[in-house]
């Protein structure tokens, strides 16, 4: 709660600012409904420059709607990103508490204090996505399932798929558990009854994207996700708990579950897939349980324990290779961005889709002031000399334009390692002319 209040105004990014927030504006305006999708609602149309990806209104992503009716109950009370990041304390709450819980079943409660020590997790407490409600629901199951409160399991298990797909993986510790405790229990299937009922009543789940084309590829994604799980950001440090891991079936289960379907599913590691960044915070349940279950049964004194968890703080606000959501750097971007715009002065500055889609509107945190939109189809001559233009860290990348043009740099905004810079265009240079590439959405 208190790194909630901290980042109160910390501006919302990517999938939450393009599709989750304004799903749940829809069903503010409109009403309760099972799939989102058509017009977008008059709080996204009203206000700001309306970037490409919303051309065709929203689409239906398949994803149940607990999540969004949970967002919708507080922007009721006020569109404003407080209001979004209120929403977030009670799952914020929860996950901490869940985690303190798991780690108690190894007698070392103080280790699910170690989940906040995840650069990733702390990012995400950040982005009412459907991945934070994910986060806190994980970790009481599998303590429901350690205490053998199997009706407990169900009602968890059932809310965590209908508010995110990925909830229905909980049956495998369920199994695991079952099978440990020779009994045949009918709550260990609840989850992929929620799931079935959702696909009945929904018409479909949401599609299976990006799946690898060959064997190297899913080696390489399993690669990729082994790494982020188990390696990177200092975890290789805890390596000396993962002997533990043997007397933890239930949470081993689970982190390997988690890693293993992501490195088949929405996973955008393999080479040549248009999207140029993966989605982390996928993986964020299996790092978490991984971090506090090692972090309990490493056989070192507590201190030492608690500081081979801390290490990983050292990459808080680092640039993750994979992208914005494996730290904070996300988060520290959208400032630069914000202080830019503030700071843009001479003219309409031409912004990125990701940037455009905040400016403007009460609940983004974003500034209201006029822009120019530029898409990955922009070409450089829709820009004249004397136009700026906002280059952001993440978003589409400004890159091609600046070949063909001659600009000059007007100004830096930097946060820890990320900047967004103002450049004035001095004139065209059609020599750096590169054609246009497909977006990634």
């Amino acid at each position: 709660m208190g790194w909630l209040f901290a980042y109160w105004d910390a501006p919302l990014v990517e999938d939450a600012l393009f599709w989750f927030v304004p799903t749940a504006l829809q069903q503010l305006e409109i009403g309760p409904m099972l799939g989102a999708q058509g017009a977008l609602p008059a709080s996204v149309v009203g206000h700001g420059p309306l970037p490409p990806q919303w051309a065709a209104g929203l689409p239906d992503y398949g994803h149940p709607p607990l999540w969004y009716g949970w967002l919708a109950a507080f922007l009721a009370v006020s569109p404003t990103l407080g209001a979004l990041r209120a929403a977030c304390v009670l799952p914020a709450a929860a996950a901490g508490l869940g985690f303190v819980a798991l780690a108690d079943e190894a007698r070392r409660p103080w280790a699910g204090l170690a989940v906040w020590a995840i650069p990733g997790v702390l990012a995400q407490l950040l982005r009412p996505e459907l991945d934070l409600p994910l986060l806190a629901l994980v970790p009481l199951a599998l303590v429901a399932l350690h205490r053998d409160r199997w009706t407990i399991f169900a009602v968890l298990s059932v809310v965590a798929t209908w508010t995110k797909e990925p909830g229905v993986l909980l049956v495998v510790p369920a199994l695991v558990q079952a099978f440990r405790r020779r009994r045949l229990a009918w709550q260990v299937l609840a989850p992929v009854v929620a799931l079935g009922v959702w696909a009945g009543v929904h018409g479909g789940l949401a599609p299976v994207l990006q799946r690898p084309s060959s064997w190297g590829q899913l080696g390489e994604n399993l690669l990729g996700v082994g790494r982020f799980v188990f390696v990177d950001q200092g975890r290789f440090l805890l390596v000396f708990g993962a002997v533990g891991l043997a007397a933890a079936p239930l949470e081993l289960a689970t982190i390997l579950v988690f890693a293993l379907f992501f490195a088949y599913v929405r996973y955008y590691a393999s080479a040549g897939t248009a999207d140029a960044y993966t989605h982390l915070r996928y993986l964020l349940p299996a790092v978490a349980v991984y971090v506090v279950t090692t972090t309990a049964r490493v056989r070192v004194p507590n201190a030492a324990a608690g500081f081979l968890s801390l290490v990983q703080l050292g990459w808080l606000h680092r640039v993750h290779v994979n992208g914005p959501e494996g730290s904070m750097a996300g988060i520290d971007a959208a400032y630069a961005d914000r202080t830019a715009l503030r700071a843009a002065s001479g003219g309409e500055p031409w912004v990125g889709t990701y940037l455009a889609a905040g400016v403007g509107r009460t609940w983004t945190g974003y500034p209201d002031v006029p822009v120019r939109v530029y898409a990955f189809e922009t070409t450089p001559e829709a820009l004249a000399a004397g136009d700026l233009i906002l280059v952001s860290t993440y978003g589409e990348p400004a890159t091609r334009l600046e070949r063909a043009l001659r600009v000059e740099v007007v100004g830096e905004f930097r946060v820890g390692e990320v900047a967004s810079r103002i450049d004035r265009v001095l004139g065209q240079a059609p020599e750096g002319w590169v054609p246009a590439v497909a977006p990634p959405r």
